[in-house]
């Protein structure tokens, strides 16, 4: 049984499947809410869209994922970095030391082991203190809010 108030001149249905509005009801623009005003904004889908893009690649920008480590110019950053290098310099030292005399390889392996220990210290520091970087980032926490 067809209701005539469903349907309008010319044949067209006003609701579409399962109650939704037909196509030609359907508004072009979208609205949401302009920050804490409570006013609204009318925006096309395009904007919308384009919208979502960039807040999506300013978050994942802001997790510093692809942040390079020597790129980094945190003091944790530039801490392990330098203690690498000053690491490679003494193997390459000893290296050379003990290819000339081996009985020199343990005290030169206690003062590279020295190094190395500081390693362990310095890569939890860097951590701990990317995590606080990035999860202390506004957009950050918006994303993970509105992610659950």
């Amino acid at each position: 049984l067809r209701s005539e108030a469903a349907f309008i001149p010319g044949g067209r249905c006003r609701q579409g499947f399962r109650g939704r509005p037909a196509q030609a009801d359907r508004p072009s623009t979208l609205t949401r809410s302009a920050g804490s005003s409570g006013a609204t904004v009318e925006e096309s889908p395009l904007e919308a869209a384009s919208r979502w893009w960039n807040e999506t690649a300013s978050f994942w920008q802001d997790l510093e994922l692809f942040l390079d480590l020597d790129e980094d110019q945190a003091p944790e950053a530039k801490a392990l970095v330098a203690q690498e290098k000053k690491i490679e310099e003494m193997q390459k030292v000893q290296d050379e030391k003990v290819a000339k005399k081996s009985y020199l390889r343990g005290r030169a392996d206690a003062t590279l082991g020295a190094e190395l220990n500081k390693i362990p210290f310095l890569v939890f520091a860097y951590y701990r203190m990317k995590v606080d970087r990035v999860f202390g980032k506004d957009n950050i926490k918006q994303g993970f809010v509105s992610l659950l």
